[in-house]
């Protein structure tokens, strides 16, 4: 039972999350919910209430993010789509059921939390994820690419930073991009211009801040977000000139493929040749445009460039070489090696990445 402590009958609660993970802790008049994707998931939870509440219908939710109806069916569930954790049932007799916002994370504001969109690329679309504060913005828009090199994962590997950045006052998106071998380059390059330009395009209902854009990613993410603010022109059927980030936070990316033995470690090539769709021989000038530093003489914006100085994945030394040639062309370029860090990062390396993106953007 659930002691609500503030004169109200009490009620037998437990959440059951639809998409994935489980409840850790339930107390007081807070239902707390910590599974990977809450904060885009719906999540069904169960209240047995007093006799004379059965079938009541709950007008309203008052949670974080766009309005939401909610209903009770027949087992008297309530449904709650959206953002929904830590969610206040303390006033549920009274038909309505109050946010106690983001404390968990650090914010106590309503967010916009919008799951599963679809962005358009040639031929079809793709999946975004976003999120951002309650209000008319316009919002600093951070664009978060996952790794995974080019072959594996998706838009959900960033959704707890997306969440955290939200909390500070930025707009967010966490994008799906089409995978090698399938789908090789310049498909996933193509992709990411791709969301760029609609998210230009759709700056005034999404709230964002078409001056303040920023691309983060990490590995072949990385990658991507170094060509979202270098490469001048699209890579799709377009011959036009590409939508570009403003400012660009690299982390252990990969931005040179123009010599892959001398360049990278050995267990970096099952990947490249795979997003390459095939090997370097014979098809140098391909490597070439699809490697980032070919395109420093296009340089523009702001470029934040970490990496661990013990990476075993990505030589430290591409991100040094990336932000020297950067630098000589009057780009403003921050270089930040973090030392002992690897390829995948310790608690404490991700909190100085945390810092010095979050710094970095503040100013963008």
């Amino acid at each position: 039972m659930v002691d609500l402590g503030r004169g109200h009958v009490d009620y037998e609660v437990r959440a059951e999350p639809t998409d994935k993970g489980n409840v850790t802790a339930i107390h007081s008049d807070v239902l707390k919910t910590e599974f990977l994707g809450a904060l885009f998931s719906p999540v069904r939870v169960k209240v047995r209430p007093p006799h004379n509440l059965c079938g009541r219908e709950v007008p309203e939710i008052l949670s974080p993010g766009p309005p939401h109806r909610a209903r009770t069916d027949d087992d008297h569930s309530l449904l709650i789509h959206g953002l929904v954790v830590p969610l206040d049932i303390s006033c549920f007799q009274g038909a309505v059921v109050h946010r106690n916002a983001l404390a968990a994370k650090g914010y106590n504001g309503p967010m916009v939390v919008l799951r599963d969109q679809r962005y358009p690329i040639e031929g079809g679309s793709l999946a975004y994820d976003f999120i951002r504060p309650e209000g008319d913005g316009p919002f600093p828009f951070m664009v978060f690419l996952h790794g995974g090199g080019w072959i594996s994962g998706d838009k959900t590997m960033y959704r707890d930073e997306a969440v955290w950045l939200a909390a500070k006052g930025f707009a967010c998106a966490c994008i799906d991009y089409r995978l090698a071998p399938l789908y090789p380059f310049p498909k996933p390059v193509a992709d990411c211009q791709a969301f760029l330009s609609f998210a230009r395009s759709s700056a005034s209902e999404l709230a964002i801040d078409c001056d303040r854009i920023t691309a983060l990613g990490n590995s072949a993410g990385g990658h991507l977000a170094l060509m979202l603010g270098l490469a001048p022109m699209r890579f799709d059927s377009k011959d036009s000139l590409a939508e570009r980030a403003n400012s660009v936070v690299s982390i252990c990316g990969i931005s040179d493929l123009t010599d892959p033995e001398g360049a990278h470690f050995d267990i970096a090539m099952p990947f490249l040749t795979q997003f390459m769709d095939g090997p370097f021989e014979g098809r140098e000038e391909e490597w070439r445009r699809a490697s980032p530093v070919t395109y420093i003489d296009h340089a523009q914006g702001r470029y934040l460039i970490m990496h661990g100085t013990d990476d075993d994945v990505v030589p430290l030394l591409q991100s040094q070489k990336l932000a020297d040639a950067l630098k000589a062309k009057g780009a403003l370029t921050t270089f930040v090696p973090l030392p002992g860090e690897m390829h995948s990062f310790t608690i404490e390396g991700w909190d100085q990445i945390r810092r010095h993106y979050l710094e970095f953007v503040s100013v963008c």
